[in-house]
C-alpha cells in the first residue's frame, strides 16, 4: 500500500477513537478471505479491516461489513436500477436498522440504501480524479459521516427517535442482527417501537428487498450541479 494511504488511514483512526463513543474491534479477515480476494478489493481496505476487523461503532449503531457477505442482498436491491451499470458498487457498512452503505470500485460513487422505507440515495461521480487516495478519502470520510448517532438513527410514527430505546429495550445487536418493524413498514407496519424486533438482518432484508421495487431517490449533488447552485462565501 502506499505510504500517503497508510499514513491517511492513520490518522483517520486517531480520528475515530476520538470522535466516536465507543468502537469495538471486530473479526478480522482470515488468511484464506485475504489470499482469495486480495485483488477483489482494494489494499488500503486490507489495512483497515486489519486495524478494526468489522467493527461496530456507537454501540452496534454503525458496522464495518465483510461486502462478500452482502453481494446478493445488494443484488436484490440494485436489480431495477441501472446502477450496476454506473459502477461495481460493493457495502462498506450497515447501520443497526439494516441501512446499506456502499461504495464504487471505480469512482467515488456511493448509494446509501434504506431498507425501511425501500428507496435508494445515490451519489454519483464519474471518473474525475479518481486515483487510490481520492477513493480513499471517499471511503474513509463515509464511515466519519455514517458512523455516527446522529446518522445511524431513524424516527418512529410521532417523530421520536428509536436507536437508544431500542438499545434499552432489546439489548445490543450481533454481527448479523438488525432492529426491524415487524410487519415491515412497506407492508403497512406501523413505525412504533413496540413494533422493533432484533432479526436476523440477511434473512430480514432479502424477505423486504423482494417486497417491492426501491424508490430512487433525487441526486442532490449532480441536482445543485446541474442548476449551477454555488455555495456562499
Amino acid at each position: 500500500m502506499e505510504l500517503d494511504s497508510k499514513k491517511i488511514v492513520d490518522e483517520f483512526l486517531v480520528f475515530f477513537q476520538s470522535n466516536f463513543s465507543s468502537i469495538e474491534i471486530g473479526k478480522k479477515p482470515a488468511p484464506e478471505f485475504i489470499a482469495q480476494h486480495e485483488h477483489t478489493f482494494p489494499e488500503y481496505l486490507f489495512y483497515i479491516w486489519d486495524k478494526l476487523g468489522f467493527a461496530s461503532f456507537e454501540h452496534g449503531g454503525f458496522w464495518l461489513v465483510n461486502p462478500i457477505e452482502y453481494e446478493d442482498i445488494l443484488e436484490l436491491c440494485l436489480e431495477d436500477t441501472n446502477f450496476p451499470e454506473h459502477d461495481e458498487f460493493y457495502v462498506i457498512g450497515r447501520s443497526a436498522f439494516g441501512e446499506l452503505y456502499t461504495v464504487g470500485k471505480n469512482t467515488r460513487s456511493k448509494l446509501t440504501i434504506d431498507i425501511v422505507n425501500l428507496r435508494i440515495y445515490p451519489t454519483l461521480r464519474d471518473d474525475e480524479n479518481n486515483t487510490e487516495l481520492a477513493l480513499l478519502r471517499s471511503l474513509l470520510s463515509s464511515i466519519t459521516i455514517k458512523g455516527t448517532k446522529k446518522a445511524i438513527d431513524i424516527y418512529d410514527k410521532n417523530e421520536n427517535l428509536l436507536f437508544e430505546r431500542c438499545l434499552t429495550n432489546l439489548g445490543e445487536l450481533k454481527d448479523n442482527e438488525i432492529y426491524a418493524f415487524e410487519p415491515p413498514v412497506v407492508l403497512g407496519g406501523p413505525k412504533v417501537i413496540e413494533n422493533m424486533k432484533k432479526v436476523d438482518l440477511f434473512q430480514y432484508i432479502s424477505f423486504v428487498a423482494q417486497l417491492d421495487k426501491f424508490q430512487v431517490m433525487l441526486d442532490i449533488a449532480k441536482e445543485v450541479d446541474r442548476l449551477g447552485i454555488k455555495p456562499k462565501g
